[in-house]
Formats: structure tokens, sequence, C-alpha cells
């Protein structure tokens, strides 16, 4: 029987996007790629893949995160030159920071695109107005118009998307060690840039595959079950190193994982009121208010998955979700609930200590 990773690879070689789409690459979960589909663009992640900072180094200072550092020496050197544009949102005083600097420094077209940090009727009425802008620059760039149908329909491709995806993520927790991180992780990045038309029929091809290949399972794996926590995780080893130390990662409410798909849009009459709604009302990040919110949305998601512990990573320098952890560890100490705190650079380096931590908090556990 071929694995799940042979069918991804197979479904890929069937189902290859076109290359001619022309592409908008974005950071950050806030970016309303309802907007960019609409269009006729790809909505395109940037995840950095590069671990010196050669020429970052020439325009910021080292105490700035990795992740945005290796962004600045993509852009520099580059690598992102065949995007038609790049959105960089407010997410934190360093990225209008590499904003600023890409902007001067490369021939991509990049656009900033401001977040309220708060979800009341005055921030969702100036968000709605940010996107009309959004709609308008991409009109300009595409020499089409975004129409309200055609916004719509892209909606109802993304919420198909996120509720696919939250099934995926339940099949894991009943699953997960046929549902690894290996094969999540690859999902997740694919899913960040492709087509949602195309995609869609993938994460439905393939839990369809799990949901075959978990009957036929006689008993699950025993482990440690493990919630992760924290921002960005795509280059860390740090899935894999739980999984060797006999943990069992049955959830994650990471950017791109279990925090972007958890809130659907409206498909009401008016989406550009509907997208700012949704992107305002979703499970918040460390640079929103309302962080109470997010944690008991964590804790109550380690209950229904039946975790034992939480591992929060904080990427260093990050600051938005480093001043998070101490509250929520008090939440989590009240509800009885052990965690490890990890803090790592945007690269697989710092592996031997990562390893270490880990193995002696799962050991502490067991």
């Amino acid at each position: 029987m071929h694995s799940i990773q042979d069918k991804l690879t197979e479904f890929f070689t069937i189902y290859r996007p076109d290359t001619q789409k022309r592409r908008v690459g974005f950071l950050c979960p806030y970016t309303v790629e309802e907007i960019i589909d609409a269009a006729g663009f790809v909505p395109f992640r940037i995840i950095p893949e590069q671990s010196s900072f050669d020429r970052a180094d020439a325009y910021l200072p080292t105490n700035i995160c990795s992740f945005l550092r290796q962004v600045v020496e993509m852009g520099v050197g580059e690598a992102l030159k065949e995007l038609d544009c790049i959105v960089i949102n407010h997410s934190c005083d360093a990225a209008r920071r590499v904003f600023e600097l890409l902007d001067r420094h490369v021939s991509t077209r990049i656009y900033f695109q401001d977040i309220p940090r708060c979800d009341d009727s005055a921030s969702r009425t100036y968000f709605r107005h940010i996107l009309a802008g959004f709609r308008s620059f991409l009109e300009d760039i595409a020499r089409t118009q975004i129409t309200d149908e055609k916004l719509l329909r892209s909606i109802k491709r993304y919420n198909e998307n996120r509720r696919l995806l939250r099934e995926l993520y339940t099949l894991r927790a009943a699953h997960p060690d046929l549902v690894d991180s290996t094969l999540m992780q690859r999902v997740i990045e694919n899913n960040g840039r492709n087509p949602k038309s195309m995609y869609n029929r993938l994460l439905a091809s393939l839990i369809g595959e799990l949901k075959e290949r978990g009957q036929e399972l006689k008993e699950a794996k025993t482990g440690i079950r493990i919630y992760v926590s924290g921002g960005l995780i795509d280059p860390l080893p740090l899935l894999g190193f739980i999984e060797n130390a006999g943990g069992l990662i049955v959830g994650d409410d990471f950017c791109f994982g279990g925090r972007y798909f958890a809130v659907e849009v409206d498909e009401g009459n008016d989406p550009l009121s509907a997208l700012s709604r949704r992107y305002l009302e979703k499970i918040p990040c460390g640079r929103m208010e309302k962080a109470t919110e997010r944690f008991t949305y964590i804790i109550n998601e380690i209950k229904q998955y039946n975790a034992t512990a939480l591992i929060y990573v904080g990427l260093k320098f990050c600051d938005n979700f480093l001043v998070d952890y101490p509250q929520l560890k008090m939440m989590l100490d009240q509800e009885g609930i052990p965690s490890l705190f990890l803090e790592s650079e945007y690269s697989p380096l710092g592996r031997g200590q990562l390893e270490t931590r880990i193995e002696g908090f799962l050991e502490k556990l067991g």
C-alpha cells in the first residue's frame, strides 16, 4: 500500500498548478486572500528557506526576528522578483520597517496593509475601508474589476477550504500516528501556495484516504498527547523532535495552522463587510487585543483533543508571542496543564538544545 506521502506526491503530479498564473506574495494570515483570489491571482505564501543573513544584515539590526530578516534576504536577493506584488501587514513595528526597506530596494510592487488591533464596530468600519483600498490596488494590477460576485465565489472556496482543514485536524487528533508532523506541515505549506479550487480536491481526497486507513487500524499508537502553540513553525524540526521523543501531536494553533481556519466568512450580501468582520473576529494572534480569548481557545482545544500538555514555541525577538506566554502559563497552571516554553530562531539551527529540552519534558510527563 502506498504511503500518504506518496499519495500527496501523486496528486501534485496529476494536478499541477498553472505556472502561468500570476501570484501575489503574502506573509501573514491577516492578509485577506479572498480578495487576491477574486482578482485572478494565486495567493502565494512566502516561506523563507534560507539560513544565512548575509544581505539582510546590511539593512537590518540583528535583534529583529529571523523570519523577517529572511524575508529581506530573499527580497534584496531577488528571490521574490517573479511575484506580481507582495503584501506586508502591520503585524509589528519590525514588519513596517521591512515594508519600507523592500519598497525602496526591490522592483516588485509592495502593498502595506494596516490592521486594527481590536474587534469593535469602529475597527470593522475602518478595516472595511482598508480592504476597499486593497481591492482597488489589485484591480489596477490585474486590470480587471473585482465584483461582489467574484468575491462571494472566492469566499465560498475559502470557507470550504477551512471546513476541510478542520476535518483534517479532527482526524489528526483521532490518529496522530497516521497524520504525523511531516504530512501536516506539507499540507499546510502547500495550502498557502496553491489555488483553493485545486487544493480543496486534494484535501477531500486525502481526508477520504485517511478515514479509510483509520478504520483499518486495529489499535491506535500510544504516547503522550501534545498540543503545540506559538506563531510560525515551518522550518523548525521541532515537531519531529516531539514525535521522536515519544510525543503524539494532536493539535496546534499556529498562524497558518489551527487559527487559520477556525472562523468562516459570512456568505451574505456585502462581502467586504463580511471579510472585515471575519478577519477581526477570528482567533486573535499575539499582536491583537483579547489575548485571554486566544488562551481560552487553546485550553478548550487541549481538552477537546485530550492532550496531556502544551509546548509553546516563540521566535527570538518576536515580542508579540513572547509577551503572551506568562499569562498563558498562569491559566494553564490553574487548569493543571503542564507546559514547556521554547525560544528559537526561524531556522533549523539549535537542534541539540531543543531535542534535549523536549526529551526532558516528555520524560517528566511519562
